[in-house]
Parts: structure tokens; sequence; C-alpha cells
């Protein structure tokens, strides 16, 4: 199979595990402590679920250890732990909140690091 075909398939999978994921995140919100109840700097008047990017997270980290599985684990594997640093603070800041300053310290940290691994 050409290097195309292989990253197309990978990109279909990719997409529709994000999809499935989330799906099924924002079902079992409310069991898994992701809704968001309003409050007066809210933009929503009832509860809203959050969570759904932990499909995105579960199919991108997939995706990027089949990436690596192709290409070496050096640098790959080290962006990857970066993300997986990135998705953390992001799922605990949908559990429970965290402060705009620690979140965006966390955000230039792995992007500073991205930078200089990649």
């Amino acid at each position: 199979m050409s290097l195309l075909v292989t990253l197309l398939v990978l990109l279909a999978t990719t997409a529709l595990l994000a999809w499935g994921v989330a799906a099924w995140v924002l079902r079992r919100a409310e069991a898994l402590l992701l809704v968001q109840m309003p409050n007066h700097r809210s933009s929503h008047d009832h509860p809203t679920p959050n969570g759904g990017g932990l499909g995105i997270v579960v199919a991108g980290s997939l995706a990027g250890i089949a990436l690596v599985l192709l290409s070496g684990w050096m640098v790959g594997g080290l962006l990857l732990g970066l993300a997986a640093v990135l998705a953390a603070v992001g799922l605990r800041d949908d559990m429970a909140h965290l402060p705009a300053r620690v979140r965006f310290g966390v955000q230039v940290v792995v992007c500073a690091g991205g930078l200089i691994v990649a």
C-alpha cells in the first residue's frame, strides 16, 4: 500500500474514531462529571456537557502512534508526550475549573517544547 493510501486510511479512521469517542463522552457526560453548570459569566442557560475534545485526543494519539511507528520514536514520542500533557490539562479544566494562568502557562510551555523538539 502506498504512503498516500496509508495516510488517507489513517485520516478517515481517525476522524471516525474521534466522532465516535466524542459522541460516547457527550452521552455519558453527567456520569463522567463533565457537565458545566451555568453561572453569571456563562453564555448558556442550561447545563452543558464538556469533554468532547477527549475523542479528538484519543483518535489523534492513536494516529500519532501510527505515524511514529512509520517514522521513528525520537521526535514523535516527545511530541506525543507533550500532547498528552496538554490533553490532561484540558480534561482537568473540563472536570474542575483551572485558572486561565495555569492553562495558558502549560500551553506556552508545551508549544515551546514542541518547537524545540521539532
